[in-house]
């Protein structure tokens, strides 16, 4: 039917430019495991916590992180100073330290701004308070992507 050789051999390489175009535009199923994906199990029982605070900068000055515990109110007004929180912020110290304790968490000294820390949980099993914690870093930008990033030292709680 086709006289010409060229043509048979165009065509038929267009058909296959033209599945495999379709073939990538299909969906991709999931790989599924046969395993069952593993869960994490924390010890003891999660406690009720509130977030007061979650700042780039503190007094902090060590490069590693660090916690305080804070359990009564002549900490808690040296925290409210150390951290030279505005007086408006300053309540820390009217918590009814009988019932409740303050955990600080820091990151320590990062050379830029966007670094921040997320308290995940916090537990107790028997005597031990254990808090679990993210150190969230600035995402690496794109290649030629502008990012506003202070390049001043700071030290996130």
């Amino acid at each position: 039917m086709f006289r010409h050789k060229g043509y048979l051999s165009k065509a038929w390489l267009s058909l296959c430019f033209i599945m495999f175009a379709l073939w990538g535009c299909t969906r991709v199923s999931e790989f599924k495991s046969p395993l069952p994906t593993p869960t994490l199990t924390l010890p003891g029982e999660s406690l009720e916590w509130d977030k007061v605070y979650n700042e780039p900068t503190s007094p902090h000055k060590e490069s590693y992180p660090t916690m305080k515990i804070i359990v009564d109110q002549k900490q808690a007004f040296e925290l409210e100073k150390s951290l030279q929180l505005p007086p408006h912020l300053r309540t820390l110290h009217t918590l009814d330290f009988d019932k409740f304790f303050l955990i600080i968490v820091f990151q320590g000294e990062k050379p830029t701004t966007r670094y921040s820390v997320e308290v995940v949980d916090v537990r107790r099993a028997g005597n031990v308070i254990t808090v679990y914690a993210r150190f969230l870093t600035p995402p690496t930008p794109a290649p030629g992507e502008i990012v506003g990033v202070g390049n001043i030292v700071t030290s996130p709680y």
